[in-house]
């Protein structure tokens, strides 16, 4: 798939800033939901609808280039089903058993995989700075983290892990992969296979079966709702666009900041703990994604020519 030239930095800050308020508050509408009686995996299913909405919007306006096209599909299904049915997916199993704060500090692993994906793969490198700049933003997560990595039993780390790894990959693969051409009619794609897959893996583990529309709180109604506008509607598409206009660890620097977010609002709205070294944390995660901003990623020609420097 061709890109063209990524914008500099700065261009990329409204966005980046958009994604990290949309999926930080997230992580805690996820939280409100489940434990107001709506099944995990079943949220999922959102992305379905909303997709379809996308996707029908889009080609209503004259963008139906790629969706009759069998790459643009395969290049959509393995970024859906990393990025929701393994990174939604395994996350909002997690949150069942472990607070909102600690899914998303862990879920901050997500831009050493992506990095270490792209380097290795040998089409994102990484620049020494980039590599300090991960690890001084894992070290935060760290400290965040440190209080409460033992809540709720080790399983539920493993799967936050796991979406983690699963995110970068399906975020990777969706930006080599062929998509279509319009980036929002291929993050609508994306949302209705990974939508449709999470919806099966409810069916299959008997959510439906289960479901008790009774039993379910107004909170959990509201949060499903912003969920399905704010971070479906809004956030899933404008992070599709950035991974095509950003390297994968800088599109996925919103899972160091997020968690900053969640944690904060976790503490206002649900309660959980967020004290004197959950801020230290958090000011080592935001000087991290500064830095990586920066410094993360050896300069182009056009890089330098951009901000004026010599090309050599």
């Amino acid at each position: 798939m061709t890109h063209t030239h990524r914008p500099a930095a700065p261009a990329l800050l409204a966005p980046l800033l958009a994604t990290y308020l949309i999926f930080g508050a997230g992580y805690v509408a996820a939280k409100i939901a489940v434990e107001g009686g709506l099944p995990p995996l079943m949220l999922g299913a959102r992305f379905a609808v909303i997709g379809a909405i996308l996707v029908a919007i889009r080609v209503a306006m004259g963008h139906s280039d790629g969706l009759a096209r069998a790459a643009a599909w395969g290049g959509a299904t393995a970024a859906g089903l990393g990025m929701l049915l393994g990174g939604q997916g395994l996350a909002v199993l997690a949150i069942a058993d472990l607070p909102a704060g600690t899914v998303a500090l862990l879920m901050a692993s997500t831009p050493l995989f992506a990095a270490l994906i792209g380097h290795v793969a040998g089409f994102a490198p990484v620049a020494p700075a980039g590599f300090a700049a991960i690890a001084l933003g894992m070290a935060g997560v760290g400290v965040l983290g440190a209080a409460s990595l033992g809540l709720g039993g080790v399983v539920p780390i493993v799967l936050v892990l796991g979406a983690a790894l699963a995110w970068a990959f399906g975020s990777t693969l969706g930006e080599r992969l062929p998509q279509a051409p319009d980036p929002i009619l291929a993050s609508g794609m994306q949302m209705v296979v990974g939508g449709a897959a999470l919806a099966a893996a409810s069916w299959t583990a008997g959510e439906f079966a289960r479901l008790d529309p009774a039993a379910i709180t107004g909170d959990a109604w509201a949060a499903l709702a912003f969920m399905a506008l704010a971070v479906s509607l809004v956030g899933f598409p404008l992070f599709v666009r950035l991974t095509a206009i950003a390297p994968p660890a800088i599109a996925n620097s919103f899972a160091y900041v997020a968690p900053a977010i969640s944690a904060l609002l976790a503490f206002v709205l649900l309660g959980e703990r967020f004290g004197v070294l959950q801020a230290a944390g958090c000011a080592a995660i935001l000087a991290s994604v500064v830095l990586l901003l920066r410094f993360g990623h050896p300069d182009t020609p056009v890089d330098r020519a951009r901000r004026g420097r010599p090309t050599r």
